[in-house]
């Protein structure tokens, strides 16, 4: 009883303490807009290509191949009485029990109180505290994927085996690149330790990536390439200059430690210190195609790592792991804690000094354990009563989110640009107090616009219209 008492709170833990931030950011301080568009698509996808809703149009399949959010629509509909953000939080809070199941079944010959910690450890690990203020299903990628991995190492009767395939199916239908990152981190496996069960996983990985490309081309042939747009460029590469490389490498080196020192940890272990196991190098193999993709990416905002941008890493992060569930007799279990501490310790540091000193690293919360609080459900109440029946409102990044559905074309633009006859036909302007510095600016044309504004009581809303 101990013990099953000892799982259920770390998996309640690992559980709670998103999904209270996912909703404190949600009602409290504004996400951005992609996360408002993710809470919508999570209960209202009703075909396979997911149909968007009116504010952008068109259908999902163009952007990503996400067939989860069938399953998660289905999975929604009996809490269909609560608002669509808050059905969202509560669903993409699970990344969190979901990781660190998948760490403490491959952790099997760790005493049960350092399984538990472990699994804590590299469950809020410094990539997965970084994609938590830009909340985003990517963040169930490596999730699903550890606990397929592990539950398919494991599976020995037709529930282990259906759990497994559950876990699988379910990883892989979250973007159309997932089973690349899994096949990734499979074939190192099988490289340590050849056998057919991982051969097969490895194959079933490429095949769902295959399968998912190939339906997203044939559902739109003519649709967005998403790799040239974000990664490549057009003309391909052309974005690319030895100042631009040269200043990527120098933003990660001071802004995205938490990735590179583990991976350091992983490099001088494979080579010089102990246990000097050549195979840990295979884990910077693992991190080195999505490098190098982000090194000369043509968004700033992959090429930064920025946010839920650094997700497939998680596996290299958890390689000694991997490693060790392959070939018990490799003492890495060491190496593996030690590149937890460190990822965490990495993101913790840069988080607790003054921003002034070390810049926000382009990140939407480089210290997110200030906003894990929940709101009351009041505030919850009132802000969406606030936000109902605005139409012809203009609205905010944050305010946008929460109503995206029911938003027309025109009432929410990126950057907040909106034209100059947009602003004299809207009635007023509708915003979340807190705002990141970086829209200053346009806030302050906003605000030029729509100088008088009253906040919501219990909210942190204001509402914002012309004298």
């Amino acid at each position: 009883m101990a013990r099953l008492a000892g799982v259920v709170t770390c998996l309640l833990l690992a559980y709670a303490l998103p999904a209270g931030y996912f909703l404190h950011v949600f009602y409290l301080r504004g996400v951005g807009d992609d996360s408002g568009w993710f809470a919508w698509l999570a209960t209202h996808a009703h075909e396979w290509r997911v149909a968007n809703p009116p504010l952008i149009g068109g259908y999902f399949v163009a952007t990503h191949m996400s067939p989860v959010f069938l399953v998660t629509t289905a999975l929604l509909a009996p809490l269909a009485a609560l608002p669509v953000a808050v059905r969202f939080c509560l669903l993409l809070a699970l990344w969190g029990p979901l990781l660190w199941l998948g760490v403490f079944l491959l952790a099997e010959r760790l005493a049960f109180a350092r399984r538990c910690a472990l699994a804590l450890l590299l469950t809020f690990n410094g990539i997965a505290l970084a994609w938590l203020g830009f909340p985003h299903v990517e963040a169930l990628i490596p999730a699903l994927g550890l606990l397929a991995i592990a539950l398919w190492l494991r599976a020995r009767t037709a529930i282990g085996w259906g759990l497994a395939a559950a876990a699988l199916l379910l990883a892989l239908s979250v973007r159309e690149d997932a089973g690349l990152h899994l096949a990734i981190a499979v074939m190192a496996m099988a490289w340590v330790r050849p056998g057919a069960r991982v051969f097969a996983l490895a194959g079933l990985c490429v095949l769902g990536a295959g399968l998912a490309l190939w339906g997203q081309h044939q559902a739109l042939p003519a649709g967005r390439a998403l790799l040239g747009e974000v990664y490549l460029g057009h003309p391909p590469l052309a974005h690319l200059s030895a100042e631009g490389l040269a200043g990527r490498l120098l933003h990660w080196a001071t802004r995205r430690q938490y990735i590179l020192l583990p991976l350091l940890a992983l490099l001088l272990c494979g080579l010089w210190l102990p246990p000097r196991d050549r195979r840990l190098l295979a884990g910077v193999a693992i991190a080195l195609p999505w490098l190098g993709l982000a090194l000369v990416a043509a968004s700033t905002q992959a090429g930064d790592l920025v946010s839920y941008y650094g997700f497939p890493l998680v596996f290299m992060l958890c390689w000694p792991l991997l490693l060790a569930r392959m070939d018990p007799r490799v003492p890495v279990m060491g190496v593996q804690a030690a590149m937890g501490a460190l990822s965490l310790l990495a993101f913790v540091v840069v988080g607790v000094l003054p921003a002034a000193v070390v810049g926000g690293g382009g990140l939407h919360d480089r210290a997110p354990w200030r906003h894990v609080l929940p709101p009351a459900p009041d505030t919850i109440r009132r802000t969406e009563a606030a936000l109902a029946g605005r139409t012809g409102w203009l609205f905010d990044y944050g305010t946008a989110a929460l109503a995206f559905g029911a938003l027309a074309p025109g009432q929410f633009r990126p950057g907040l640009d909106y034209g100059e006859a947009e602003l004299a036909a809207a009635p007023g302007f509708v915003r979340f107090a807190p705002q990141l510095p970086a829209l200053a600016p346009q806030m302050a044309r906003m605000t030029r616009a729509f100088p008088a504004c009253a906040p919501v009581e219990g909210t942190a809303l204001l509402l914002c219209t012309r004298p």
